[in-house]
């Protein structure tokens, strides 16, 4: 043999560095805040792009995914990233608290309104349709008299 002893791999293991970082030590990734203003000023450059091309460089460039720019486009159409910051005093604020609980109350009631008048609509179609097999134009139907129907009763 030429005089180098062979090596077992316990002697390897501990001959070998202890690794740079270990899973523990590593700090957790923060996430990422933009402000208003970069994401309005992003969304106005992707829309400048007109090239091929020039969209994915600009994400790429700016570490955006193309998941992010559809969200602050439906943000900036949802008005959420024109208005100022809600404080937490203000959140805190009982008049504001009411004033938010009205505004949700009244989208819950528009929601409804529009439900009911999407139903109305088309019972209103399902009515002309049974004109037309019936005979009846709307011409014939008068609103102001009322029909037979209504008169027997």
């Amino acid at each position: 043999m030429s005089g180098v002893s062979p090596v077992t791999s316990s002697e390897a293991r501990s001959a070998s560095p202890p690794s740079p970082a270990a899973p523990e030590v590593v700090a957790p990734l923060k996430r990422r805040r933009r402000t208003a203003a970069y994401k309005l000023r992003i969304i106005a450059e992707a829309d400048a792009c007109d090239q091929r091309g020039e969209l994915g460089a600009l994400l790429r460039r700016e570490g955006v995914y193309h998941s992010d720019l559809a969200n602050w486009r439906k943000q900036k159409v949802l008005g959420q990233l024109g208005g100022p910051k809600v404080s937490r005093s203000r959140r805190s604020d009982p008049e504001f608290q009411e004033a938010l609980r009205q505004q949700a109350e009244m989208a819950r009631e528009v929601r409804d309104l529009r439900r009911q008048l999407g139903r109305a609509k088309k019972i209103i179609e399902i009515q002309k349709k049974a004109a037309l097999l019936l005979g009846e134009t709307l011409q014939e139907i008068s609103l102001d008299e009322p029909m037979e129907d209504e008169i027997d009763s």
